[in-house]
Order: C-alpha cells, then structure tokens, then sequence
C-alpha cells in the first residue's frame, strides 16, 4: 500500500479539513476531528496499486498529492476504469459505510501519489461528541449522495450502444460543466478502459468524428466540441 510518512504538517491539514469531509465544523473541531482519525500518510509510486478490489477497506483516503484511478474488472477478465480520483478528493466511502467493507475498485496511482489514510474507528465508537458526530456522518452521506450523481452520469455514458453516442454524451456531460474546450485528465488507453472499449476502436471514432466535424482534436490532447 506504499511507505508510510510519519506526521502530519499544517499546510497537510489545512487541505484535509478545507474537504467537504469538514464542511460546518471550524477549524480548531476538524483539526480534533482529524487527530481523532489517526492520520497516517503513505507515498505510492506511479502504475502502484494501493488498494486490490476484494481487500478490507475500513479507511478514508484523501489525496494530498497526485491521482488514482479506481478499475473494476468484468467476469471476462477485462479492466474497466470507473472513475478517477484527483488531488483534494477522498476515496473509499463507499466501501466503509458498507456492511462488509471490502473495496469493490482497485485503486492504482495514475502519478506519483501522497495519500493521508484517516481511520473513522474512533468517531463510530463514539469518541467525540453526539452532534460532531452526527454532522460529520452527514457530510459522508453528501458526498456519497455526490458520487451516486457521477455513477448516473457513467451509466448514462455506457448505456449507448454505439461507440460514438458513448463519446457525444461524455463529451456533452463534461460540456455543461467546462466549456468547448475539455481537458478529459486521462491518456487515450484510460479513455478506452473509462469507456469500456477498445483503444484502437475508439482512436478510429475520434479521427472519423474530427473528420465528421463534430469535435477537433488538440495537439495537448483536449477535445474541442464543435456541436
């Protein structure tokens, strides 16, 4: 899972209790709350993986550096990227406030990565007060709510058949939010696994779309839509 890194500087925890993770608490109650989770940082290399789908997973994960992809893999043995996790998130809700807490993703560092691993033992055993804690399961319940958001969009994105549907409507989704102009933060073989597809098929779709004038392809690597 990585080497370990002992402490926790101020500028670590000004980022962790800025997270909506902390959101209505000041800042002297998430700096407690955060003590009482026993912060430990772990350093992961780039291609490392730092939690296998099917291992227990009883931790909240928040990236202070770098970015994880969290993959599935199908009962025909492929590898499918479900989502990225980018510097300031926090990954492995779900499986902690499931009943078993197993991760059902693996998560492996897209880049060299720095991850502070905070433990929920304390606040569930009631080690602070009833309306800290009950405000900081309300946060989780949020950001749950949050990642259920996203899950639709990706299920709205692999329920088109054909290929090129799947590219327009991720494309239009990431749209609404960013502009003409989108940074899709992965390479075109991580764009292949998020679309669960394959690389060359989906290279062969954006040429013929850019052909198409539906989108132009940027030498930095973004997409520009054109429609």
């Amino acid at each position: 899972m990585g080497e370990a890194i002992v402490g926790i500087g101020h500028e670590a925890l000004e980022a962790v209790c800025s997270t909506m993770l902390f959101q209505g608490f000041s800042r002297e109650e998430a700096a407690m709350l955060c003590s009482a989770m026993q912060p430990t940082f772990r350093a992961i290399k780039k291609g490392a993986v730092f939690l296998a789908e099917g291992e227990p997973s009883v931790r909240v994960v928040f990236i202070q550096k770098g970015r994880l992809s969290g993959t599935r893999n199908s009962s025909e043995g492929q590898s499918h990227i479900l989502e990225f996790y980018e510097q300031g998130e926090l990954l492995g809700l779900e499986s902690i406030c499931s009943t078993k807490q197993i991760s059902l993703l693996t998560y492996t560092a897209v880049e060299e990565s720095i991850v502070l691993v905070l433990s929920l033992n304390g606040i569930m055993a009631g080690g602070v007060r009833p309306f800290v804690a009950n405000l900081f399961f309300r946060n989780i319940n949020q950001m749950l709510a949050d990642r259920c958001v996203r899950l639709v969009y990706k299920t709205e994105v692999l329920s088109k058949r054909a290929l090129r549907e799947r590219i327009l409507t991720f494309l239009r989704i990431r749209q609404q939010r960013r502009g003409n102009r989108l940074y899709l933060g992965m390479d075109r073989e991580q764009f292949a696994q998020y679309l669960c597809v394959n690389r060359s098929a989906l290279s062969r779709e954006l040429n013929d779309m850019q052909r198409d004038g539906l989108i132009c392809l940027e030498e930095d690597g973004s997409i520009t839509m054109r429609i």
